[in-house]
């Protein structure tokens, strides 16, 4: 069963097998009990920035996935920013989708 939940320090060293290098507020997105995805921000003098990893082969997943961290994004009331993706992810198209418009080498959150 697909679920999400507030991810935790402990979640993060599990997931990237190291400690974060900033204070984050974010969330697992899970199969089971599996955690298979890990989305959220940090803060910058400019606003939030934008990170996620999936680690799941199951394009159903990653999407449900993608879908749970744009939500979680949208809420906070500050600016969001995202780095441009790695190549062979989600393309510009995508990110268009997810409520992304691409501003010089970033990515910056429309929120309606």
């Amino acid at each position: 069963m697909f679920s999400t939940r507030p991810a935790t320090l402990a979640d993060f060293r599990d997931f990237y097998e190291r400690p974060p290098p900033n204070t984050f507020r974010a969330i697992v997105t899970m199969r089971d009990e599996e955690i298979i995805g890990f989305g959220g921000y940090y803060l910058t003098a400019f606003g939030a920035y934008a990170f996620s990893d999936i680690k799941t082969q199951s394009r159903k997943d990653i999407v449900r996935s993608a879908h749970a961290f744009a939500d979680f994004l949208r809420k906070t009331p500050l600016p969001v920013y995202a780095p441009e993706p790695p190549e062979g992810t989600f393309d510009d198209t995508a990110m268009r989708h997810f409520g992304f418009v691409k501003h010089g080498p970033m990515y910056v959150m429309e929120k309606n």
